[in-house]
């Protein structure tokens, strides 16, 4: 890796733990810049604007999320425990180290839901996106040992519903059994009266 691209992923890489504590929507140049002990206009060389910095980190924070969540589960054949596995790996990823606040897109759906601009725009992309790849894998396992009466929308909408509450339960309300709760309500909602 050159010189410029390391210095460039070790701004995202900051940015990112940052946002994970204090919301995407405070990440500035400025801010960023001393945090890692440089100047504002070096930092401003990578990316040009706060909005551009703002939007790598989402397009960095999703690629990790492809790579340690969608990923591995897609990789299993369809069914409910390819489920098991993606929701598993999402709630793991939400107390990853590296993210010392929790997952930063998880938050910034609430700080830009109002606010119109590309930030917002890449963020619902992204998860309209996650929405769909979860559809897709429910849509996969009622043909395999999820019963076929199963509303996938509505599933989809409880499974991240669940996400998002045990993120609020641990995050802000520091309960630290929120992960496991979350994953047993998850069984609960595989073995509901719709599922064999």
């Amino acid at each position: 890796m050159r010189k410029g691209q390391a210095t460039r992923q070790r701004i995202v890489d900051r940015a990112i733990a940052s946002a994970s504590q204090d919301g995407i929507d405070t990440l500035t140049i400025g801010a960023l810049a001393a945090e890692l002990g440089m100047s504002k206009s070096g930092l401003f060389t990578h990316f040009g604007s706060k909005e551009a910095l703002q939007i790598e980190v989402v397009d960095e924070t999703v690629r990790r999320f492809t790579e340690e969540v969608v990923r591995p589960a897609l990789a299993l054949p369809p069914g409910k425990n390819q489920l098991r596995r993606m929701f598993g790996d999402w709630v793991a990823w939400s107390f990853d180290d590296t993210r010392p606040g929790g997952c930063p897109l998880a938050a910034a759906a609430f700080d830009f839901d109002g606010q119109p601009g590309d930030v917002r725009q890449r963020l619902a992309e992204n998860i309209a996106l996650w929405r769909q790849v979860l559809r897709n894998a429910v849509e996969a396992a009622k043909a395999v040992d999820l019963a076929a009466t199963v509303d996938s929308d509505d599933l989809v909408l409880r499974i991240i519903g669940l996400y998002f509450a045990q993120h609020l339960y641990h995050w802000l309300l520091d309960d630290n059994g929120a992960g496991d709760a979350a994953l047993r309500s998850f069984e609960a909602l595989l073995a509901g009266p719709d599922t064999p």
